[in-house]
């Protein structure tokens, strides 16, 4: 009983810690489920989906769902692969227009803006498919150490997007004929080919029925030479409730390096599993 209490305190704590974590910001909540099956020969499926609110909670980030399967030749090493479907929300974006020079190059400058256009909120399904390897080493009969090597493939299809256009006359302030102008923007197909390092410490004694850890992972692009996009510090507890059902809650830290290394998103992750 005071563990529960202990891991359901770190809980409320993290729910109303997180606004302070944020500070300006993006902050959200993240809850996943997962339901695996344990078969011989080392072999185990699984089934699971997500839910993410990002934007200050204001705006579903996406639904997701997911089917895996994972193998263990040894004692110590694990492989899996796995697939998922995911349909997420983007904003809605303004992007502003200026006039062309000579070349055809737009001006950045307040005398030259012209207008703006404006693409709608709108929902994409994307797939993605994963393999990885984690190995892993016990220190200490209470410190369990783990790497985890996984190849991420994403793709989404060519799609159009409703889009608004205003254009403005020299002054600035009146519209010109026909605007604003409503037209589509075709997405084009996307795709993105991820290496993904995550190096975890565990507390794993033996009974202990609140498990402690933390995380820290890498996102290498491989479409660009293994450049480093992102990082994501993840750190948090799980806690068995019975033989079969485990919860989870963590904070997590996530940056795109590529937009400002300063600066990111932070979440609480909160989850639940069922082993059979």
């Amino acid at each position: 009983m005071k563990l529960r209490i202990t891991f359901y305190g770190i809980l409320a704590g993290l729910l109303s810690a997180l606004p302070a974590f944020a500070g300006n910001d993006d902050f959200g909540i993240w809850t996943d489920v997962q339901i695996t099956k344990t078969l011989p020969y080392g072999v185990s499926l699984s089934v699971g989906g997500e839910f993410r609110a990002n934007e200050n909670l204001q705006n579903v980030d996406r639904w997701s769902g997911s089917f895996g399967i994972d193998y263990k030749p040894v004692k110590h090493l694990k492989l899996g692969v796995s697939y998922s479907f995911l349909y997420g929300c983007t904003s809605s974006s303004r992007k502003e227009k200026y006039r062309e020079n000579e070349l055809g190059e737009e001006v950045i400058s307040p005398y030259a803006w012209k207008g703006f256009n404006v693409t709608k909120q709108y929902w994409a399904p994307r797939n993605r498919f994963r393999a990885e390897a984690t190995g892993d080493i016990k220190l200490f009969h209470i410190l369990k150490l783990s790497l985890r090597e996984r190849y991420q493939f994403t793709n989404r299809r060519e799609m159009d997007v409703p889009r608004t256009k205003y254009r403005y006359k020299k002054d600035q302030v009146t519209l010109k004929n026909g605007y604003p102008l409503e037209d589509v923007k075709v997405k084009e197909r996307k795709r993105a080919q991820y290496l993904r390092s995550r190096l975890k410490a565990e507390v794993a004694k033996k009974g202990w029925k609140i498990r402690p850890f933390a995380s820290f992972e890498l996102y290498n692009n491989l479409d660009n030479e293994l450049a480093l996009d992102k990082t994501r510090l993840t750190v948090g507890s799980t806690y068995k409730v019975s033989k079969r059902h485990e919860v989870s809650a963590a904070y997590i830290f996530g940056n795109d390096v590529t937009e400002d290394p300063y600066e990111g998103g932070h979440a609480i992750n909160i989850g639940y599993s069922f082993n059979f």
